[in-house]
């Protein structure tokens, strides 16, 4: 997960006239005007812009809050670098590692694919659509299935639809689609098991008293 703050070069106890002057400090240092066509500056630029609309607008920034006191309670480290396509396959197949060892009874999932869709937020599905090593977005698509896996009714669906957003070949988009309905029908089933064994032992027995009176 990044570190907002260290990217800001701020500890998490800076207020938000910290933040505005950090910013102001760093952005003037890699703007693009200042820094030209530079890839690194470019990238460094878009963090810390990233950084700081997440920490000045009070809803996301609770919200990365939340996130922030969950990853670091999960034991997961804080990232200073700049998204790239790479780093960003790279932090999906973290994120699948550790929720193959997760306490399932004891996670909270919301939480949780809150982080996921950070990965693949705004600047995430750009940097993927700009991307033109494809291989790396197949990788990212088939790696946000396994995790798929991994998460419970509804999260699953609420994750498969923010996949579908990520720059792929059509089959791979149809495998999201069908991954999706077989989610939803495995779902439905799963809500009416216990109904239709209820129906069938209750016809079981209403059989058994029939057959005893005769």
């Amino acid at each position: 997960m990044k570190d907002h703050y260290s990217i800001l070069e701020l500890s998490p106890a800076a207020s938000l006239d910290d933040i505005k002057r950090s910013y102001r400090r760093l952005a003037q240092r890699y703007h693009p005007d200042k820094s030209g066509s530079d890839p690194e500056s470019l990238l460094l630029f878009a963090a810390i812009k990233e950084a700081y609309e997440t920490l000045t607008q009070p809803e996301r920034r609770a919200n990365y809050l939340q996130q922030r006191w969950y990853a670091r309670s999960q034991g997961q480290s804080m990232s200073t670098e700049a998204t790239t396509p790479a780093n960003l396959l790279r932090n999906l197949l973290e994120a699948d590692r550790r929720l193959a060892r997760i306490d399932t009874h004891r996670t909270d999932y919301y939480t949780l694919l809150n982080g996921l869709k950070q990965l693949l937020d705004e600047q995430g599905l750009e940097l993927l659509e700009s991307n033109t090593d494809t291989a790396i977005n197949n990788e990212v698509v088939l790696t946000g299935l396994r995790i798929t896996s991994r998460l419970p009714y509804p999260h699953s669906i609420t994750w498969l639809q923010h996949l579908q957003q990520v720059p792929t070949t059509p089959e791979l988009h149809q495998h999201i689609l069908r991954y999706q309905q077989r989610t939803h029908r495995q779902a439905w089933w799963e809500k009416r098991v216990p109904w239709f064994v209820f129906a069938a032992a209750t016809l079981i027995c209403l059989l058994f008293v029939l057959l005893s009176d005769h």
